[in-house]
């Protein structure tokens, strides 16, 4: 992939989509919106997986065969508690939910596009977010194939034609915009203790 191509690859990717109305309602087939939903994590915003509806106790009619809540990974009150007059309503509160009707062969996606407090197609909000499982998935298979720090960061410095030859995961962000010096350290550092990932 040349140069100018990768860069319209990525600001194609950093381009926030944007809708009429928040949430928009999206319908996929039921084997399709994992596919989507890993795309939309892919790029800037980490979907994280906050619930799924319980079972109905009772005998009571029930409107979701299933129903998932993902949040994005700024949701929450901010980390910083230094600050103990900070105001409540820096809270984000982004997430999706999705669910399938009894009777129905669909998905639908409630999907809660605009992002309180933060525009996650910023770099700063980027370097914020904890990184992808694609990314984690990529760094920790590095690890486990014997790399070392300094074999990952020059490979991290490589051009896009190199990179090219040894992966097939051109569709998403390069693994280098995401990856620093300490998610580099944490995953050799879990390698070495011998602790679950």
């Amino acid at each position: 992939m040349s140069l100018p191509s990768l860069k319209l690859l990525v600001q194609h990717l950093l381009t926030p989509q944007v809708y009429l109305t928040n949430p928009h309602k999206l319908i996929f087939e039921d084997d399709e919106w994992e596919t989507w939903l890993a795309s939309e994590s892919a790029v800037y915003t980490n979907w994280r997986f906050k619930k799924q509806s319980p079972e109905p106790k009772g005998e009571g009619k029930r409107k979701y065969e299933w129903k998932r809540i993902y949040e994005c990974d700024h949701t929450g009150s901010p980390r910083d508690r230094r600050d103990e007059n900070l105001s409540p309503s820096k809270r984000r509160k982004t997430k999706e939910k999705v669910y399938k009707l009894f009777g129905s062969d669909v998905v639908n996606i409630d999907h809660y596009w605009e992002h309180t407090g933060h525009d996650p197609s910023t770099l700063r909000s980027m370097k914020e977010s904890r990184n992808p499982d694609a990314v984690r998935h990529w760094l920790d298979c590095r690890v486990n194939d014997g790399f070392d720090s300094k074999a990952i960061k020059a490979m991290l410095r490589m051009t896009s034609e190199e990179l090219a030859e040894i992966t097939d995961e051109i569709d998403a962000l390069p693994c280098s915009i995401k990856i620093s010096a300490q998610d580099i350290y944490n995953a050799l550092r879990v390698f070495a203790c011998g602790l679950p990932n």
